[in-house]
């Protein structure tokens, strides 16, 4: 859906590699896998510098947080892996930023307990 067709293709490689208790592959081919993911999500919300962007607002954060709940109580990755990118079309304060990681780690990890403790300890 977005355009990751090789990191799709090695998510699916290691998915049926678990599935086929391959764990010589998994070992070979997960730490990679990862730091594939790390750049795209670091390329894909990059801060372009050439255009200055809105600060987020305390409102806005928490208006995301409670929408990232939501998301988090229904178990729907797609919804909040959306929100998470237009954070990106804002200026975020650390703190936010600090934030924002752990949400997405959580996310990542599809970590539902964990997500969703994360966004209440936000209120």
């Amino acid at each position: 859906l977005i355009g990751a067709n090789s990191l799709s293709e090695k998510a699916l490689a290691l998915e049926n590699a678990g599935q086929n208790s391959d764990l010589d592959f998994i070992k070979q081919e997960h730490d990679g896998f990862l730091n594939d993911y790390k750049y795209f999500m670091q390329y894909s919300l990059s801060d372009d510098h050439s255009t200055k962007k809105e600060a987020l607002s305390p409102e806005m954060m928490q208006d995301a947080c409670s929408t990232l709940l939501e998301y988090a109580l229904m178990e729907d990755y797609t919804s909040a892996e959306l929100t998470l990118k237009e954070l990106g079309e804002y200026n975020i304060s650390p703190a936010d930023q600090r934030t924002i990681s752990k949400i997405r780690d959580a996310l990542f990890r599809l970590d539902w307990t964990g997500l969703k403790n994360i966004l209440k300890e936000y209120d």
